[in-house]
């Protein structure tokens, strides 16, 4: 029997699987639900946190340009520029590290094989990405603002 979450319905998600594993819960379904909905808001909550910082971000940049204040473009650029390489550095612990150790976890109560992967690896592979990114936003803010302007995007008032 698979546990399908209240909530799965009315998003459009038929047959999502409930966050806590297993075909029987030790808890009432009505505690499932609500550690569900709990873990479900603060997920959201920090997405849309975020996202808020990033809109802040862009909005500095954009202002700061528009306005020729050079000292806080180049502050917010070089700040947005490691926010973005840290950000880009965590992503692979995130979408390879984190799964693997979950479902090692599993592996290991199942008594099956357990994914190979290597901390080390998973450390050169996200400071390269970081480093990467991190470049790529260094390099393409500017020429983007000289585009946003030219375009007409803004009307700058001299």
């Amino acid at each position: 029997m698979r546990l399908q979450a209240p909530w799965a319905d009315r998003w459009g998600l038929p047959g999502m699987p409930r966050l806590l594993i297993g075909a029987k819960s030790p808890y009432p379904a009505a505690l499932n639900w609500l550690m569900e909905a709990f873990v479900v808001r603060a997920v959201i909550a920090k997405i849309v946190a975020v996202f808020g910082l990033i809109l802040q971000a862009d909005n500095l940049l954009e202002g700061s340009w528009q306005s020729r204040d050079w000292p806080t473009f180049v502050r917010t650029w070089l700040v947005t520029t490691v926010g973005v390489a840290v950000m880009a550095f965590l992503l692979p612990f995130l979408m390879f590290m984190l799964p693997a150790l979950l479902y090692d976890l599993l592996a290991l109560v199942m008594k099956t094989r357990t994914i190979p992967i290597s901390f080390r690896d998973s450390l050169a592979f996200g400071s390269r990405f970081g480093g990467m990114v991190g470049l790529f936003f260094f390099v393409s803010v500017i020429p983007m603002m000289y585009l946003k302007q030219i375009a007409g995007d803004w009307k700058l008032e001299d």
